[in-house]
């Protein structure tokens, strides 16, 4: 992720984006055999809505009641690096799996071939497909209903508030944004980026160094391999609580921006 000078570490809150924020049209889209049989069913039962609804229109407003957290099995991958971690100035943060809060993580299947004749029972499915252009992400998601997030986020003034106050927007291109409070215990390691502001980098380790509940979590550089177009990864190890308390104020806007 972007490093949104550690707000990460102030919150812990993931964003689960709703299709109209990700970047790849085909998201969620069900196939128009799909479609077709929605309609000729609806049109048994004389639904006079459906007989004029069109397949852009239905593809729009299919899933909107969910989000997607997407993750990656790889720290190394230059693409990532460079497409979700603002051009290797950002971090990358990992966690375990076993924990409960990732029960219900799936792996996405990369295809060449729309899905097609997708049933009902198997209408989840869609969340886990994507083109095979995708497969350098080795993506993991985890699907939420909106309606269950802890906090939302309007775009138009980018505050955070707790969910006890928010309306769930179900309209395509909605809003708000919707987060998902990650418990401290699960994260297990934060990589910095290799260009990556000292002052932002020197924030985060405080923030990390100085919360005991944050006490297991390792520290990495990334650097440069001198030999090939890699990653090599140095673990940072002895830094003592405090370090650079001159930074903990640099800012505390937060931030979120696509996925």
């Amino acid at each position: 992720m972007p490093h949104y000078e550690g707000s990460f570490f102030d919150n812990f809150l993931l964003r689960a984006t709703e299709r109209s924020d990700l970047n790849d049209p085909f998201e969620f889209l069900p196939p128009k055999d799909f479609f077709y049989a929605v309609v000729e069913h609806a049109t048994r039962i004389d639904k006079e809505w459906v007989k004029s609804i069109t397949y852009d229109d239905f593809r729009k407003s299919f899933y909107l009641f969910h989000g997607v957290l997407c993750f990656t099995e790889t720290r190394s991958n230059l693409l990532m690096w460079a497409h979700y971690a603002q051009r290797h100035t950002g971090i990358v943060i990992e966690f375990d799996i076993q924990n409960e809060f990732f029960e219900s993580v799936r792996r996405v299947r990369y295809d060449n071939l729309r899905p097609q004749n997708v049933n009902v029972g198997e209408l989840d499915d869609l969340f886990f497909i994507k083109s095979d252009e995708w497969i350098y992400e080795k993506e993991y998601r985890i699907v939420k209903q909106k309606k269950d997030h802890d906090y939302f986020m309007r775009k138009s003034d980018m505050v955070m508030v707790p969910a006890k106050n928010s309306a769930v927007h179900s309209h395509e291109g909605a809003l708000e944004m919707y987060f998902f409070k990650v418990p401290k215990e699960c994260i297990k390691s934060v990589t910095f980026g290799i260009d990556m502001n000292l002052k932002i980098k020197e924030l985060i380790m405080s923030k990390i160094v100085n919360d005991n509940d944050l006490s297991h979590i390792k520290l990495w550089n990334a650097n440069l391999s001198k030999e090939y177009y890699s990653l090599e990864f140095e673990e940072l190890e002895n830094i003592q609580p405090a370090v650079q308390a001159d930074y903990i104020n640099v800012s505390s806007k937060m931030l979120f921006r696509g996925e």
